[in-house]
């Protein structure tokens, strides 16, 4: 599966912070992403960013 651009995936994460004051809770690879809570989840930027990633593959 190809990715959609680093710059993209940047924007989108970035834009979550700014849009939901949303800080960090964990990439998709770190090892506390599969351990956060519903409420952490909808507020970490990355799952926005993995989410467009797993969707539009390819996408630029």
């Amino acid at each position: 599966m190809q990715e959609i651009s680093c710059g993209l995936t940047i924007l989108i994460h970035e834009t979550t912070h700014f849009v939901g004051d949303n800080w960090d809770s964990a990439a998709e690879w770190s090892p506390f992403y599969s351990t956060l809570s519903s409420d952490q989840a909808i507020k970490n930027p990355s799952n926005y960013a993995a989410f467009a990633d797993n969707v539009f593959p390819g996408k630029q």
